[in-house]
């Protein structure tokens, strides 16, 4: 067809997974601290032309968070996905807020670009 849709987050690693919150009962004990920066450049083909680009978007808390966004630029599009991490340990009552986060970051993870052939 006329149309492309594009992903470009394409490192889709997590600081962890969803807990099971109804068989977990003590705190989960990670690496202090995670830092991941991931940035994927893509050349725009010259007979393509970008007809939706995602806006920034932010999942932050203080012990976990995540924040991507696009920018164009000399026919190239960049992408950066940040995550981090930075608690030792999660206890149990933030057990829901931390699966709300994958959650988000599911979302995140799947948003894409649509290119349209040039007419």
């Amino acid at each position: 067809g006329d149309k492309v849709y594009l992903n470009l987050g394409i490192n889709k690693t997590t600081p962890g997974d969803k807990i099971d919150i109804s068989t977990r009962l003590s705190p989960i004990e990670r690496d202090y601290y995670y830092h991941d920066v991931t940035v994927t450049v893509f050349e725009i083909p010259a007979d393509y032309e970008i007809t939706y680009l995602p806006t920034k978007k932010s999942a932050l808390w203080p012990e976990f968070g995540c924040t991507t966004s696009y920018e164009v630029k000399d026919g190239r599009i960049f992408f950066v996905r940040e995550l981090y991490s930075n608690h030792l340990y999660l206890n149990r009552d933030r057990f829901e807020t931390w699966n709300g986060f994958i959650q988000e970051l599911g979302a995140i993870n799947n948003q894409t670009i649509t290119l349209s052939v040039k007419h």
